[in-house]
Formats: structure tokens, sequence, C-alpha cells
């Protein structure tokens, strides 16, 4: 029997790599849970952001509707959703560029 020299004559059990893949998924958890201020706090200014556009959108459209009835509504709530993810990323950059600055 030909024996190859590429193969490694210890092969790590899968047991230890699954152990050392559930490590680095256990402090990957862990960091997350150590910035969950932060994402809280993150979503909470970002739902403020996006809700004046949202209660815009919703009086705009029932005005809209009083007067014309056969207002898109599908197309006015895609521009609304438009609109305010632009304003949501707009304040994200602003975030992270300010936060790569102090770096």
């Amino acid at each position: 029997m030909a024996c190859n020299k590429n193969v490694p004559k210890r092969l790590v059990p899968p047991s230890a790599a699954l152990k050392k893949a559930g490590g680095v998924v256990f402090a990957m958890v862990l960091e997350f849970i150590a910035r969950a201020w932060l994402v809280f706090l993150l979503s909470l200014v970002l739902s403020a952001a996006l809700f004046p556009v949202v209660l815009a959108g919703y009086w705009v459209y029932r005005e809209l509707a009083k007067r014309y009835p056969r207002t898109p509504k599908l197309l006015f709530a895609a521009v609304c959703t438009f609109l305010g993810v632009l304003l949501l990323v707009a304040l994200a950059e602003i975030y992270f560029a300010a936060f790569a600055s102090t770096l």
C-alpha cells in the first residue's frame, strides 16, 4: 500500500472542530450581548427618526384619500418607505462617520 504524504497522520476529531466552532459562536454571542445596549440605543434613535415620516405619510394619505378616493395606496406606501429608509441610511452614515473619526 502506497503512503500518501499529503494526508496528515493525525486528523482533528470532529468533536474538537465542532467545539472550536461553538466557541467562536459563543464568543460572538457574548460580544453581541456586551454591545446590546448600543444596538438597543441605535434602534431606538432610528425608530424615533422614522416615526415622523410614517406619521406624515399617514396624514398625507388620509387627506389624499378624502379628496381622491382612488389614491394608489401601495405606491404611496412605497414612496414613504423609500423616504424613511433614505433618512435612516443618512443618519446611520452620519453616525458611523462620526464614530470612525474618533478612532
